[in-house]
């Protein structure tokens, strides 16, 4: 019954749609490097504090606490730093080394803004339709009119960034690895934190370093 509910040049005109912007969307690029010996950890780091480096508090939050809960597993303990120390105190080595002793983590993960791109593409005007129903009655229920409408044209601001994500092990205080990643392309901030953390996550998973 359903299955001609959608015209078929419509339901084309759709799938063409969702087809053409899965074509257009770049994956996250990830690169890593390891800092010593190409090697996994005797046994992954299970606690962790994480650090987001950035003059936004608000961005710095969100980044913290989404990479804590893709980070969280059973057995696994992890720390964002926002939530650790006192809001009127700054993030640098002195404080971050006093939040590793306070929460005995054995890894750092501390991720910092590399570089940005901005641009800017222009959408066109375009002309629409919304549907109106005819009435209530029953026999009218699936009867319609289309209200023809525009919609001016408008500019779309898309960014480019590029984080790097360093690994410290807290017992000697070194940089044992790094990852670069870059989204492309992102109308907004949550768009980039939500794919650059699945991506840092999953490349530091793929090679031991967390559980």
């Amino acid at each position: 019954m359903f299955q001609n509910f959608m015209h078929a040049p419509h339901r084309a005109t759709v799938i063409a749609v969702i087809i053409a912007l899965g074509a257009c969307a770049r994956p996250t690029s990830v690169s890593s490097t390891w800092q010593e010996i190409r090697q996994s950890p005797a046994h992954p780091y299970d606690k962790i504090l994480v650090v987001g480096i950035s003059d936004d508090s608000n961005q710095r939050r969100r980044f913290e606490n989404l990479m804590l809960g893709r980070l969280q597993k059973p057995g696994t303990t992890v720390w964002a730093s926002h939530q650790s120390m006192q809001p009127d105190r700054d993030l640098n080595r002195a404080t971050v080394t006093a939040l590793v002793k306070q929460t005995g983590a054995t890894a750092v993960i501390v991720t910092r803004l590399a570089d940005q791109k901005i641009s800017t593409e222009e959408v066109d005007a375009r002309t629409g339709h919304k549907t109106r129903r005819k009435g209530e009655n029953p026999v009218n229920f699936f009867r319609y009119d289309y209200d023809e409408y525009e919609e001016p044209a408008y500019l779309v601001v898309k960014n480019t960034v590029s984080l790097i994500t360093d690994l410290y092990e807290t017992k000697e205080g070194r940089l044992l690895y790094s990852i670069e990643t870059t989204t492309h392309d992102k109308e907004s901030g949550m768009e980039i934190i939500d794919e650059a953390t699945s991506a840092i996550v999953a490349r530091l998973r793929r090679d031991g370093l967390i559980p």
